[in-house]
């Protein structure tokens, strides 16, 4: 497959979140969540200038995912919902904005 400018890597995440739905309807005694850890500068993001968000701030979708006691209390609570970086609820099909208010559809 040919990557025009990022298209494999945006394809690749876009794979995951929909395999993590179809496991989250499939398998609902488990808790099944995505997460995006934001723009983190790493070895793949250093070369594009823009990232400066140290790797430790991308854990903090997964932890919340991992420790959240609504998440882990509530058995069916939000499965196969997507997370963005900054722990809130976001929509799978669009991108939303670091701080702004938490997506609250289906």
């Amino acid at each position: 497959m040919t990557d025009y400018e990022g298209s494999a890597y945006g394809l690749s995440k876009a794979c995951l979140n929909a395999y993590t739905a179809l496991e989250a309807r499939e398998c609902p005694d488990l808790i099944v969540h995505s997460c995006s850890p934001g723009y983190i500068l790493t070895d793949m993001t250093r070369d594009w200038g823009s990232a400066t968000n140290p790797p430790d701030k991308g854990t903090r979708a997964p932890l919340h995912i991992l420790l959240s006691e609504d998440l882990i209390d509530r058995p069916g609570y939000g499965v196969g919902w997507y997370w963005g970086s900054d722990a809130k609820r976001s929509p799978i099909d669009k991108y939303r904005d670091p701080g702004s208010p938490e997506y609250e559809g289906p």
